[in-house]
């Protein structure tokens, strides 16, 4: 799991910018257990890093730099500016091992070889499933084998073997990924 880092003070993440590149401090706040909320920063890039370095996926070991103070937590919500797309705020909230939560979590393909080599033709509708369990029990991601299917692939959410303790929320029948081979122009 990547680890987020963030800084209690807006100045640490200005000071890590120039002059010519200044850099616009995100706003974060951390929704810690007992109802206490810590107000944070990091940047963009750290945020889109970690989140990147994740596969996507939303839960996070957040250090706050300045305290040695460290926890984890699941992105509960990302505010972004209309105009450039830049990400402005995200809000965060503690869990524990044994606290149960509703999370996105990434489906990832596992083609064979033999595919690779040909040309495939993959059609993404969703690429990932919202599952409810103990945070110790949700994988980072889940794993698709197509190996020996014949194409064109559907998977679907029910594809998608979900461990014991996890319960799928996301539709059975909801359509995650096609596979196929294009056609050749004559």
């Amino acid at each position: 799991m990547a680890t987020l880092k963030v800084y209690e003070s807006a100045d640490r993440v200005k000071g890590a910018g120039s002059a010519r590149m200044p850099i616009t401090p995100v706003v974060v706040t951390l929704s810690k257990k007992g109802d206490k909320r810590k107000k944070c920063y990091t940047t963009q890039k750290e945020f889109v890093d970690s989140l990147v370095a994740n596969g996507g996926f939303g839960m996070f070991d957040v250090k706050i730099v300045d305290c040695e103070d460290e926890c984890k937590a699941i992105v509960s919500k990302i505010e972004k500016d209309k105009s450039s797309k830049r990400v402005q705020s995200i809000c965060l909230a503690e869990v524990n091992q044994t606290d149960k939560i509703r999370i996105n979590v990434p489906v990832v393909l596992v083609v064979p070889e033999e595919v690779h080599k040909g040309e495939i033709l993959v059609m993404r509708n969703h690429r990932f499933i919202k599952v409810r369990g103990l945070v110790s029990d949700i994988p980072k991601q889940f794993r698709v084998d197509v190996t020996g299917r014949e194409m064109p692939i559907r998977i679907k959410a029910a594809d998608v073997e979900v461990p014991n303790g996890l319960e799928l929320i996301t539709d059975e029948e909801e359509i995650l990924y096609v596979l196929t081979v294009p056609e050749k122009p004559n």
